[in-house]
């Protein structure tokens, strides 16, 4: 099958794919087309199956790349899955466990094994990472263990990220239905300095309420890198003592949020 650049097969080219032969390896490495519709396939598989089921997409995700036939094809799929959605997935252990199990390419699981160890020095039960000194909007500065006392919950979050001002609204509810309890709402933004004008205005304009705070160094912050955060909003719970309770909390519009809150008697 030839190669052109851009091709993109149609939907009812799609539709005729079972009863092609898509574990050919040679055809895989050598055909963009090819490569593509192979793809198309996973990819579709993953998201019907997840439609059914209640399983995390990042997991049903590697589990369905697991299984594919061909092992060379099936090491550069799950890599390529695991590279980034191990940092986004919530059970990233069982994520490892069944990349592990699947993945027979030494480098690929060297890389993979490296992303694991980071995500394990900010699992449930470790230490916080710190922060110190960053700029709050009402005035002076503010580190991580001024707060220390209290559950906290942290949201990272940008004025560029659609997906975070979305989560706003239910964030600014959960605040208020939680006021004068034991915890603390912290969101840190991790603007870079040309708009830093752009967050001071968005925290008066949208009535943010919480903490609000800002990185020294945007997406380079210590803190930021520290937890793995690759991309936003990332919501995150620290108990009173500085303990990570969820390195990747649920969200404030996801109702788990609310069980995780109750599960500790917040």
């Amino acid at each position: 099958m030839g190669s052109k650049k851009g091709y993109r097969p149609s939907a009812e080219f799609l539709a005729e794919l079972e009863g092609v032969d898509l574990n050919s390896d040679v055809d895989f490495y050598f055909s963009s087309a090819y490569r593509e519709m192979v793809n198309r396939y996973y990819s579709k598989k993953i998201n019907v199956l997840h439609r059914n089921d209640s399983l995390e997409y990042g997991l049903r995700g590697v589990t369905v790349y697991a299984t594919v036939p061909n092992q060379l094809i099936r090491n550069e799929l799950i890599y390529k899955k695991a590279e980034y959605d191990l940092y986004q997935t919530i059970d990233f252990e069982a994520f490892y466990k069944i990349f592990m199990s699947a993945s027979t390419d030494e480098e690929n699981n060297a890389k993979i094994t490296k992303i694991y160890k980071d995500l394990m020095r900010v699992n449930k039960g470790q230490p916080s990472p710190k922060f110190i000194d960053y700029e709050k909007h009402s005035g002076g500065t503010l580190s991580l263990d001024d707060l220390k006392g209290k559950y906290i919950f942290i949201d990272v979050w940008a004025t560029w990220c659609g997906p975070c001002i979305k989560e706003l609204p239910d964030l600014q509810r959960i605040e208020k239905d939680y006021h004068g309890k034991n915890i603390s709402f912290l969101s840190i933004s991790i603007d870079i300095p040309k708009d830093y004008d752009k967050w001071k205005k968005m925290v008066v304009d949208k009535k943010l309420g919480g903490i609000q705070v800002i990185a020294d160094n945007a997406f380079d912050s210590q803190f930021v890198l520290d937890y793995n955060i690759k991309s936003i909003p990332r919501f995150i719970l620290i108990d009173p003592n500085g303990v990570i309770v969820s390195q990747n909390a649920p969200k404030p519009s996801d109702p788990e949020l609310i069980n995780l809150f109750n599960e500790f008697n917040i």
